[in-house]
């Protein structure tokens, strides 16, 4: 018995003994199908009136050659046609019919002149190509291409009658191209007009011409493609079966588009619905909890699994514990099962479900994790706010495998993404405990955010520590060898004997593949990508398998000008890693590099069906669309990821983007303001809509809703500081100083908005006291912040204590590699202050040449480059520098 049959009668079996509400077994009768019309059972030859191929029209001078004034005047008009003369090629085919009235070369150009002439259907075009058809019946093309023109008029009936007669033309049998055309135009026609049966028909006779192309059939333009890709003609097929209640022939063709395009959410519903409407619940429910899974428990996937259940007096929690009573190793019933648990509001349930399954009894994680078990339980922690299980899990799972860091980037994402109540920090992920086996996780994730907020010391111990791990830490290396390069203070022999000391160090520890892995990630940082290729081949021979080895890899094989062979490479990665979004990316990019349309369309479209809940695949096929001119579809696509993924900044940003494109911007900025006032602590929601009333100028609505934010955050600290910056948008600095001082009230320890609020009244030269006690609490939390120690030297500079602040600001610069302007603005004040003016001067342009490197968008920074360049000047001229002024103790007297 296969494993399918043996679900099937589980669940029968499951619900005879567990549920005396439901019938006694699953064998439901199919649904009973629609009445059916008389005309849409009828076949085309039995539509009236019946139709049969005219006789010729006779010949008004029989056997009469054709007269030479009309020759000439056909090869003058067929000269002005090829010179784009129509008008006066209609006049001279019109005079050469007066000569020649029983010509049917004449007509069927004088209808081709009108067409061209008008650039559509007119009657006079008709008129010539119905008087061509009269001496010619017989003629296959013209009688389809008049059937289409009158079907482009709303002329049904005349439209039908052509194309009927094209049918029974001699050449429909042999002439493929137009023949196939006549289907497909007929299909459409007869599906319109409800004749059903006579367009599947229709429908079935093409695609029997499709299977078996000739020549001529598979180089057309307009019907080629339709043999590559059959799907529109399979679909109105299966639409047509659907109609008439043939729900297995409906199956049959859905499930073999579904197969063909398992990443369309929409062709894998109708093969569910198919099942269920045929009585084979049972294999449509099964079917549904696959489609939960592949679709990341969609809003779409979810409420089709409820569907079906619902249809069939079925609960659809207990119907999938049914099934998994005799199937408890199926990872795909677990998943779906606790995918209904938090949609009925229950997460503690579904997480207690899922730790079972990763978890001993006694908390340890399992030696081998199912992946999407993983996932889900970390999405489930996310949704409770409980970021240190998250955590704690992404570096268990991380830990076992070291390779998966590009596939699980976006878990790293989510943990430290603001529009979390409470993300990721630092002395979170510090204070979680984890197994010795994950001691090297953990010291690389503290390099991550250490390195992220700009506590250099910190990062570099960090990293260091993970590189020194019992086991080699590939990942770890890597990182390393980038740092090394990135040293602006190294000379490149320096660079490369650290490079190959941390080589021999991978080796030593017995792994020759990182070891030649690393040496070629520092040549090709040394433009060498020659040797770069050498060393990673000899990784690959030496067992190196990673992703982002092969990725490597394939870059500087790019660079090496071997393109065949990175392309290759590419294609190889993304079959072995289909979920390794960054490699589909990489091959993506190529080809929209290269213009090749069509292989970069396949390439989206094989990620789709590798990984169809790719948020970044998804994101790029709403491009496409919109780049085709199919907005409708576009926005659907991005809207569909935004009813899930709602707080992803990239997600809001394309909506935006085809918002704007379309016109329907404002109805998706009022989908971010619905959002906002329905999940409160929803901040990204917030700063898009802020950023945006910003660029419209509308400065009230954003002051609006911040005050909105603010009264429904105020026992929020960690989000009212978030408002507190965006009020910096609208050039609300006050109000910025309120809000940090009601986040300092609300929390006294608050390390960011103690610094902050400090810091803006150090800067300002008020309340110098009480600044310097709120950035002292700033500082005794994170000691090596060089933010803090910054704010804590300038303070003290505007105290006119200058030898503090100058060993304050040496501690913020000490140990960055690329240090931030403004402190080394601070510290060139408080040297020329010292004395030092040479020195001051040196820190200021070294500031100044950092300035190119930040972000545009720095409020800080704005202002700072004149002001450099003026002191820079005023030092050079010998002139008193206009350094920073300094607040006298009598001033202080008003410290609060």
């Amino acid at each position: 018995m296969d494993r399918r049959s043996a679900l099937i009668l589980t669940l029968t079996f499951a619900l005879l003994a567990g549920c005396a509400s439901q019938p006694p077994n699953l064998v439901f009768a199919p649904d009973p199908p629609p009445a059916p019309t008389a005309k849409s059972q009828l076949t085309i030859d039995q539509i009236l009136p019946p139709v049969a191929l005219p006789a010729a029209r006779p010949a008004t001078r029989p056997g009469v050659a054709p007269p030479v004034e009309s020759l000439a005047l056909y090869a003058a008009a067929r000269d002005a046609l090829i010179d784009n003369q129509t008008l006066g090629a209609v006049g001279l085919l019109e005079q050469a019919i007066t000569f020649d009235p029983d010509s049917f070369e004449l007509y069927r150009t004088l209808g081709e002149a009108h067409l061209a002439v008008d650039k559509h259907p007119t009657q006079a075009e008709l008129d010539a190509f119905e008087k061509a058809l009269a001496l010619r019946p017989d003629d296959l093309r013209l009688q389809a291409l008049v059937g289409s023109q009158y079907a482009a008029m709303q002329q049904a009936d005349k439209s039908l009658l052509h194309l009927r007669l094209a049918l029974l033309t001699h050449d429909y049998a042999i002439d493929e191209v137009p023949a196939a055309a006549v289907d497909l135009l007929l299909g459409h026609l007869l599906q319109d007009l409800g004749y059903d049966r006579a367009a599947e028909d229709r429908y079935t006779s093409l695609m029997h011409r499709l299977e078996n192309p000739g020549y001529s059939l598979r180089v057309d333009a307009e019907m080629g493609p339709l043999i590559d890709d059959p799907q529109p003609v399979l679909l109105e097929i299966g639409l047509l079966r659907e109609k008439r209640g043939d729900w297995n022939g409906a199956l049959e063709i859905y499930q073999k588009l579904a197969k063909a395009d398992n990443a369309s959410f929409e062709l894998q519903e109708k093969v569910v619905l198919m099942l269920a409407a045929a009585g084979r619940t049972s294999d449509a429910v099964r079917q549904a909890a696959d489609i939960v899974l592949r679709f990341d428990a969609s809003t779409d996937s979810l409420k089709l699994l409820k569907a079906v259940c619902s249809d069939h007096k079925l609960d659809p929690l207990q119907t999938i514990r049914r099934l998994r009573q005799g199937n408890a190793s199926d990872q795909s019933l677990l998943l779906t099962e606790a995918e209904l648990l938090s949609d009925q509001g229950k997460p503690k349930d579904a997480e207690s479900l899922l730790a079972a399954d990763v978890q001993s009894s006694a908390g340890k994680f399992a030696e081998k994790f199912d992946r999407r078990v993983v996932t889900q339980l970390f999405s489930l922690y996310l949704h409770d706010d409980d970021v240190p299980s998250a955590t704690k899990l992404f570096m268990a799972y991380f830990a076992k495998n070291p390779e998966a860091l590009g596939e699980i980037e976006s878990w790293w994402e989510q943990l430290l993404r603001d529009s979390r109540p409470n993300p990721l920090s630092l002395a979170m992920l510090q204070g979680i405990k984890v197994d010795p086996s994950a001691e090297a996780v953990k010291a690389f994730l503290v390099w991550r955010l250490a390195d992220l907020w700009k506590r250099d010391e910190l990062a570099r111990t960090s990293l260091q520590a993970a590189v020194h791990s019992p086991h080699p830490f590939a990942p770890a290396y890597r990182q390393l060898v980038a740092e090394y390069w990135s040293r602006s203070d190294w000379t490149e022999a320096q660079k490369q004997h650290a490079s190959d000391a941390l080589a021999d160090s991978a080796e030593k520890a017995g792994d020759a593949a990182l070891a030649y892995e690393v040496r070629g990630l520092a040549s090709l940082a040394e433009k060498q990508p020659e040797d770069a290729v050498t060393y990673f081949e000899q990784a690959l021979t030496n067992g190196g398998d990673s992703p982002e080895l092969m990725l490597t890899y394939s870059r500087a094989l790019f660079e090496s000008k071997e393109d065949v062979k990175a392309e290759q490479l590419l294609q190889k990665l993304v079959v072995q890693q289909p979920q390794f979004d960054d490699a589909w990316e990489s091959l993506f990019g190529l080809y929209v590099q290269r213009k090749q349309t069509d292989d970069s369309r396949k390439v989206l479209s094989q990620w789709l069906a590798a990984n169809p809940a790719s948020v970044r695949a998804r994101i790029l096929q709403s491009n496409f669309a919109a780049d085709a001119g199919a907005f409708d579809e576009a926005e659907a696509i991005l809207l569909r990821i935004f009813a899930d993924h709602d707080d992803d900044p990239d997600v809001i940003s394309a909506l935006l983007a085809v918002g704007q494109r379309t016109g329907h911007q404002d109805q998706f900025i009022k989908r971010l303001d619905d959002l906002r006032l329905r999940e409160p602590r929803n901040a990204t929601a917030l700063e898009w809509l802020v950023e945006i009333y910003t660029a419209q100028n509308r400065t009230a609505d954003a002051i609006r809703i911040l005050g909105e934010a603010r009264a429904a955050s105020a026992k929020d600290p960690d989000l009212l500081y978030r408002i507190a910056h965006l009020y910096e948008h609208v050039n609300q600095s006050q109000t910025t100083e309120e809000v940090l001082a009601q986040v300092v009230k609300l929390d006294p320890h608050h390390a960011s908005a103690s610094n902050d609020l400090g810091y803006s009244w150090a800067d300002e030269g008020k309340n110098l006291d009480q600044a310097e006690t709120m950035i002292r609490v700033a500082v005794d939390q994170e000691p090596d912040n060089q933010s803090f120690l910054d704010s804590l030297g300038w303070v003290l500079y505007k105290r006119g204590k200058f030898d503090e602040a100058a060993s304050y600001l040496t501690k913020a610069l000490a140990p960055a590699l690329e240090p931030d302007p403004v402190v080394l603005d601070h510290f060139g004040d408080t040297l020329y202050r010292l004395g030092r003016g040479a020195d001051a001067a040196g820190l200021w342009e070294r500031s100044l040449a950092g300035l190119d490197q930040e972000s545009p968008d720095r409020p800080d920074l704005k202002a700072l480059r004149d002001h450099l360049t003026e002191k820079l000047q005023e030092q050079k001229n010998g002139q008193t520098v206009s350094v920073a002024p300094t607040v006298a103790p009598a001033a202080q007297t008003g410290d609060k």
